[in-house]
């Protein structure tokens, strides 16, 4: 098992797939709530912020259980969860 200081590369990928699934629900929410208050059909938007939810929750427990399996927490100097929201607009 490595030591929870060494820069494991699957946790950097698996936080920054976090941080895009994050990004992809809030775009959902907001496309939602636009939808709502135009009085739009909503059907779709609903589908798709709950498709973004649901991936936003499994890929959180994915980086958890391999957190928990590896006891891997240290990112890359050069990558954050700001650095993942920034690089993605």
């Amino acid at each position: 098992m490595p030591s929870p200081q060494t820069v494991c590369e699957e946790r950097i990928r698996l936080s920054e797939e976090v941080a895009d699934a994050v990004l992809r629900k809030h775009k959902a929410r907001k496309a939602y709530d636009r939808a709502v208050e135009a009085k739009q059909d909503i059907g779709a938007l609903l589908q798709a912020l709950n498709e973004a939810r649901t991936a936003e929750r499994v890929l959180v427990s994915k980086l958890a259980q391999h957190r928990k399996e590896h006891g891997c927490y240290k990112l890359a100097q050069t990558t954050s969860a700001t650095d993942a929201f920034e690089r993605r607009g």
